[in-house]
């Protein structure tokens, strides 16, 4: 009788310790994970815009975004637990106590793993920059930008970035969790630069554009026939000498002539 006494003692006791731990079990990405006890679902709603140099804020409308769960999160009490999907186990990634810094290369490296994965949901920001996301799972979420139309197209691809539902508030004390999150993008937006046209050349005036169908011969270097011509083997210069020795001449001749007729007259 003790035996079975003792037998039925241990099985009960190992029937409390399995249901024990299987409670104490996380929740899979196959189930619907519960936060103290409820399906909660949050709201995420991103904005983006863009600060000019004169601090003016522009909104960009047509960014087409996409969001990933890449991991769930079981609260209970004051616990919380974050745990990859199974895409995602492999990665080695710990959401737990995951640092601000390490953010970004979490995100690109999962970034990686998605590929030929669908999102679980895509939306496209409006005239006021915001794009936003209904009834998500708690979890944390890849965000990623999968197009660009409008403004966006103005703007380099957005780099990828992590986002958490819920959010944990403990400004009020409580450990309380924010479900209607707001964020922006971890890194800013970049504008594409734009394109400055080359400037035209100048055209140059009508009166030195040569007619294409009257060919033009240049003259430079070539001697006209009238050119070529010469009247003569005396210049100007050699004919200015002549027209003096023949005035002298002339003036000692008259000279010559003066004085023998006065020695004419006294040999009278």
């Amino acid at each position: 009788m003790n035996k079975w006494k003792i037998g039925l003692t241990c099985l009960c006791l190992g029937l409390m310790v399995a249901t024990a731990s299987f409670c104490r079990m996380p929740a899979y990405a196959s189930e619907a994970v519960t936060v103290d006890g409820q399906q909660e679902k949050g709201t995420a709603s991103i904005t983006l815009s863009y600060v000019n140099e004169d601090d003016s804020v522009e909104r960009i409308d047509g960014v087409e975004l996409g969001i990933y769960q890449v991991a769930d999160l079981l609260i209970s009490g004051n616990s919380a637990q974050y745990s990859p999907r199974p895409a995602f186990s492999g990665t080695g990634i710990d959401f737990n106590g995951l640092k601000e810094s390490d953010s970004s290369k979490v995100a690109s490296a999962l970034a990686q793993a998605i590929q030929n994965q669908s999102p679980a949901q895509k939306q496209v920001s409006d005239a006021a920059g915001v794009a936003t996301f209904v009834n998500l799972d708690p979890g944390v979420y890849l965000v990623i930008q999968m197009g660009a139309s409008g403004k966006a197209q103005n703007y380099e691809t957005m780099v990828p970035f992590l986002l958490m539902v819920p959010e944990k508030n403990d400004a009020d004390g409580q450990n309380s969790w924010n479900y209607q999150v707001t964020a922006e993008p971890k890194t800013e937006l970049v504008k594409k630069p734009q394109t400055v046209p080359p400037d035209a050349p100048d055209t140059p005036p009508s009166s030195d554009v040569p007619n294409p169908k009257k060919p033009v011969t240049s003259t430079r270097g070539v001697s006209s026939p009238e050119s070529t011509v010469r009247t003569g083997d005396v210049r100007t210069g050699d004919l200015d000498e002549i027209y003096l020795w023949t005035g002298l001449l002339i003036v000692a001749g008259a000279t010559l002539l003066i004085v023998l007729y006065k020695n004419k007259l006294n040999n009278e």
